[in-house]
Parts: C-alpha cells; sequence; structure tokens
C-alpha cells in the first residue's frame, strides 16, 4: 500500500508492506513485541529511510519513507514521517495478514462487486 500524506510542508509518500514468514519454532501468540530495525539510506531516495518490524509470530511490516522528488528536475521530496512515526506506524500489532471476519462480512455487504484491476 502506498499513501501520500501532506503535513503543510508538501505532499511525501509512505510505502507499506505487510508479510509472514515461518515463525521460529513454535508459532507464538501474537501478543509479543516486535523487534524494529531502521536503516538510513541518503544516497538512495527509494529508500531514504526504511522500518521493519518483525513479531515473533513471523509477521513482517515494512514501512518505506522515500524522498525522490514527484519530476526528476525537481528537488528531493521531504519525507512523510519521522523515525519515530515509521516506527509507531510499523510496530503498530494491529497490522496483520489476515483480516477479522466481521470487517470482511461487512467489506462484502458494502461492496459487492469490487472493481479488479489487471
Amino acid at each position: 500500500m502506498q499513501v501520500y500524506l501532506d503535513d503543510g510542508a508538501g505532499p511525501g509518500l509512505v510505502r507499506v508492506e505487510v508479510d509472514k514468514t515461518e515463525p521460529k519454532g513454535a508459532e507464538p501468540p501474537r501478543g509479543a513485541t516486535a523487534s524494529v530495525t531502521i536503516t538510513h539510506m541518503p544516497d538512495n531516495c527509494r529508500g531514504s529511510m526504511v522500518v521493519d518490524a518483525t513479531w515473533p509470530d513471523g509477521t513482517v511490516v515494512q514501512v518505506e519513507v522515500p524522498t525522490c522528488p514527484d519530476r526528476p528536475e525537481l528537488p528531493p521530496a521531504p519525507p512523510a514521517l519521522t523515525a519515530e512515526e515509521a516506527v509507531r506506524v510499523a510496530a503498530d500489532p494491529r497490522w496483520g495478514v489476515t483480516m477479522d471476519r466481521g470487517l470482511v462480512a461487512v467489506g462484502a455487504r458494502e461492496f459487492p462487486d469490487p472493481p479488479v484491476f489487471g
């Protein structure tokens, strides 16, 4: 998923990816704490800052905060999130690879024929 955020300093892009890998050993409950890694790559505007949160159950949330300009002739865009904000997004325990059954049922009822792209 990607979104543009604008705090008044101009729009900045944020990408979030959620995946699940094999847990180490027996799959623990999700209630544990995430391990967070912050990577800064100042020479790479596509990955200026990347925050990875890895949960013991194998859930991985990656938040990318690129600073590439919308057009090549423009200067780099301001980062849409600070490192602290990106960590809060990545480490939020509500992220996951499944959705609540009730939410899925409401979505199916409200949007019975969603468009398919591709």
